[in-house]
């Protein structure tokens, strides 16, 4: 099963993905100075890295440094959402995984340090 780490690391060349998110960002930059709204479609061969792109420019658009953007990936190719959504959600459970192996942790090593001043 993939991972959204895994799917990052396409084949894609990454001088093009990075130039085509540069214009995307710059068109976001302009829609929230001028109060607008846009839509963008990103297109090319098989290969070329829309979806690396699309994922690229959604999680790194969410929410940071107190703005409040919205972005959503769409796509019409149903075994991508499919492939997309299934890493998406082994992201998130490894995500908890790791959160809860580290406080479980934390926990002991606090409890340990507890001991340590009895």
């Amino acid at each position: 099963m993939h991972t959204l780490t895994g799917i990052a690391h396409s084949e894609a060349g990454q001088e093009g993905v990075s130039k085509c998110e540069r214009e995307i960002y710059k068109i976001i930059d302009y829609a929230q100075k001028n109060k607008k709204k846009v839509v963008g479609f990103v297109t090319g061969v098989p290969g070329a890295g829309k979806t690396l792109v699309g994922l690229d420019v959604v999680a790194k658009n969410l929410g940071g440094e107190g703005k409040n953007n919205l972005s959503v990936y769409i796509s019409g190719n149903g075994p991508l959402v499919e492939v997309l959504q299934a890493a998406l959600i082994k992201s998130v459970e490894d995500d908890q995984r790791k959160a809860k192996k580290k406080k479980s942790s934390n926990d002991r090593k606090e409890r340990s340090r507890q001991l340590l001043w009895l």
